[in-house]
């Protein structure tokens, strides 16, 4: 019973488990009803603009210990791009998907700076 679960949460969908909500939803004990009313509503997070590794270490190595915490909000955003959020993580999702929207709208002004 368990294989077909986890074969029905991979033909409809499941969440990232970036929340104890969505992990717990998500797990291959929960009936597969219950995880599908979890992902009728779901959302998936935006990436970030332009970003790549070389990028992202010029921007660290131009920043160092300024900033305040503007390194640490890109490195969540980094964690959270590409993440599907369930139904009952709402807030999760808008948390996480602000804070990618902040980081789109600073990261080319941090790249201009460094050069």
């Amino acid at each position: 019973m368990l294989t077909l679960n986890k074969g029905l949460s991979n033909v409809f969908g499941s969440t990232s488990g970036m929340t104890l909500q969505d992990s717990i939803l998500g797990s291959a004990f929960m009936p597969a009803p219950v995880k599908w009313l979890n992902m009728a509503g779901a959302h998936t997070t935006g990436g970030i603009n332009g970003f790549s590794e070389d990028r992202l270490n010029r921007i660290n190595t131009f920043m160092g210990n300024a900033f305040g915490n503007t390194g640490d909000r890109i490195n969540a955003a980094i964690e959270e791009s590409g993440k599907t959020y369930g139904t009952l993580s709402g807030s999760a999702y808008d948390a996480a998907q602000g804070n990618i929207d902040w980081v789109n709208s600073v990261w080319h002004k941090l790249l201009g700076l460094s050069d």
